[in-house]
């Protein structure tokens, strides 16, 4: 089954899990895990337009190591 473009629980450049605590708790409620971190430009800009602001990378994805996508670029 595809991912949603923009599901909040999911990666927006792999469709994995994203670990988001915000999608776990009432949205503004707690802190992703990915704001301590420093994602790099080229990472940033693969996220599609309409997901920016909406769902987190996962930790692979975050890191720069997307691996193998679980659905097709």
């Amino acid at each position: 089954m595809p991912v949603l473009p923009c599901d909040p629980a999911c990666c927006p450049l792999c469709g994995r899990a994203n670990g988001c605590p915000r999608v776990a708790a009432s949205p503004g409620t707690a802190d992703c895990w990915c704001s301590a971190l420093t994602i790099s430009a080229q990472t940033l800009a693969q996220i599609p337009a309409p997901c920016r602001g909406v769902a987190c990378l996962c930790p692979a994805c975050a890191q720069g190591g997307n691996g193998a996508p679980d659905r097709p670029a």
